[in-house]
């Protein structure tokens, strides 16, 4: 009787470390899936910076670096 319980307790232990690590792959791929860069707020920073990258041109000045 005591083997029985002994493993009856590793199945369900199992069974919660399974349903953990299907948690943990849900996160992971949610994570991998979305792209922080596609938010409204970066392509707002991202077209503010292209157009303080062509200003100087706009006044004849210098080339902006192209690095």
């Amino acid at each position: 009787m005591r083997k029985l319980s002994t493993i009856l307790r590793k199945g369900q232990k199992a069974l919660q470390d399974l349903e953990l690590l299907k948690i943990l792959q849900s996160e992971i791929s949610h994570e991998l899936s979305s792209n922080p860069f596609q938010t409204k707020e970066m392509n707002l920073i991202l077209s503010l910076s292209r157009g303080l990258d062509s200003f100087p041109t706009k006044l004849g000045g210098a080339t902006p670096y192209q690095g």
